[in-house]
């Protein structure tokens, strides 16, 4: 919905569920790798990526 407003274009549904499909994908790959990587559950593995990319946004904002 926020790409569709900024670009002033409305997606039909296919283009919604293939960008859906895509964005669900890779979060999932990223978690999975996490967790193989760390050898903790799929949970754990969300938590670690998700602390990890707040840490970067922080520092990237200077604090």
């Amino acid at each position: 919905e926020w790409v569709q407003n900024r670009q002033y274009y409305r997606w039909g549904l296919d283009r919604v569920r293939q960008e859906l499909d895509a964005v669900l994908s890779r979060a999932f790959e990223d978690v999975w790798h996490e967790s193989r990587q760390h050898d903790v559950s799929l949970r754990v593995g969300a938590f670690m990526l998700a602390i990890r990319r707040v840490c970067r946004a922080t520092e990237l904002e200077g604090y």
